[in-house]
């Protein structure tokens, strides 16, 4: 990033230059990067202004009307794809995901559970498998029926907590903690899933996140 005269601009390779707002994060580094490949997006903010991009590969991708949720932007682990929340322009209300470029919001977005103080930084809204083939995330349809959906199906219905979801380094797996009721006790338990299989219950510390 630079600046020259008061405008701020985001320069790569020394050959595109982007006339930009605010490129920031409190939680990460704005300028992402796929982790293997030569990828590279952010997002610029000029709210005064209504004016906001996100840069994908040199092109902006952002539908008219609509402002990045930047610190969403995550590529897949191999490059192959992205995706971003994102707000109605001017209002907090959810523009649904953009998805390799095309807006998804057929379902109502959720959060994955699981900040505290020892995993601050991750992405909330949704979760790629390294080979982009899945994406996980908590939404809710118009019928009201919600939970975590991999890849727009329903994979685990629910109205309670989902949290920590960790696909395997393969991509082909995804195991997540989630809140259960107890059959014998007013507290909720924790379950950890793998595929949807229930593995072990928990009655007390949910793993802090611990991997």
């Amino acid at each position: 990033q630079i600046s020259n005269s008061g405008r701020n601009f985001v320069v790569v390779n020394n050959t595109e230059e982007f006339g930009t707002g605010l490129v920031g994060s409190l939680t990460r580094d704005p300028i992402v990067f796929a982790t293997t490949g030569s990828r590279y997006a952010f997002s610029s903010i000029d709210g005064s202004n209504r004016n906001f991009l996100t840069i994908v590969d040199g092109k902006n991708v952002l539908p008219a009307g609509f402002s990045p949720i930047g610190d969403t932007l995550d590529f897949s682990d191999d490059g192959s794809r992205y995706a971003m929340m994102m707000n109605v322009a001017g209002r907090n209300d959810s523009g649904g995901l953009l998805i390799d470029g095309t807006l998804n919001n057929d379902l109502s977005p959720g959060l994955f559970g699981g900040t505290n103080w020892m995993n601050p930084t991750r992405n909330l809204y949704f979760k790629w498998s390294s080979h982009g083939k899945y994406l996980a995330r908590m939404g809710r349809r118009a019928d009201n029926s919600g939970g975590l959906f991999i890849n727009e199906r329903l994979a685990y219905p629910t109205t309670l907590q989902v949290m920590y979801p960790t696909f395997t380094p393969d991509g082909e797996h995804l195991f997540w903690l989630a809140t259960v009721r107890a059959t014998d006790r007013p507290q909720l338990d924790y379950m950890v899933y793998s595929d949807g299989a229930e593995i072990v219950r928990l009655r007390g510390d949910p793993f802090q996140g611990i991997k």
